[in-house]
């Protein structure tokens, strides 16, 4: 199973990368937003954030996370499988 697999395999990883795309619009997240938005814990949602960053399908600039265009392509083929 490679990298994009297990992400799509993740349903908290899905759930992350689906808030950047709420009402159609690419969206810039601060931790804090994410957190409100998903029942996880701090340290859960650290963990899974420093993955999906390291294998760069987001990026994080000051306190915000954006999808990089891997992200994007990835947010695509989520929608496209209707996960």
């Amino acid at each position: 199973m490679d990298n994009k697999e297990k992400l799509l395999n993740s349903p908290i990883k899905v759930k992350i990368l689906k808030l950047f795309n709420e009402g159609g619009a690419e969206i810039s997240l601060t931790f804090k937003d994410i957190k409100d938005s998903l029942n996880i814990s701090t340290d859960s949602l650290k963990f899974q954030l420093n993955d999906l960053v390291a294998e760069g399908i987001l990026s994080k600039k000051k306190n915000k996370y954006n999808l990089t265009n891997v992200g994007k392509e990835l947010l695509k083929e989520i929608k496209e499988k209707g996960l």
